[in-house]
């Protein structure tokens, strides 16, 4: 998923909604490919995470995120973009959510 820390806070949304607890690991990249964090944990069922990723990627940066889990098919996943004016309110809010890779290499 794209993370883009520029003119605002990036916040990365896990939900879990069926009743079993999953292993969650995501990876987050810099826009250079750099790893810069390996986060691994069990997600309850139906619950949520929130990872606040501005402390990882920094403020005015680009990277990624890869999320992978024990099941195949959870959990879902969403990338939340807070776009900021100057006095720090919120001017606009974009989701992105994860999609399953197509499998190409670059």
């Amino acid at each position: 998923m794209p993370l883009d820390t520029n003119n605002g806070s990036v916040v990365l949304e896990l939900s879990k909604v069926t009743g079993s607890s999953i292993v969650v690991n995501i990876k987050i990249y810099s826009h250079r490919g750099e790893l810069l964090s390996n986060l691994n944990f069990i997600l309850p069922p139906h619950a949520l995470q929130h990872i606040i990723s501005d402390q990882i990627l920094e403020i005015n940066k680009f990277g990624s995120a890869v999320v992978n889990s024990s099941s195949p098919s959870s959990p879902t996943a969403v990338s939340m973009h807070y776009n900021r004016a100057s006095d720090s309110s919120i001017k606009h809010i974009d989701a992105t959510p994860a999609r399953e890779p197509f499998g190409n290499v670059l």
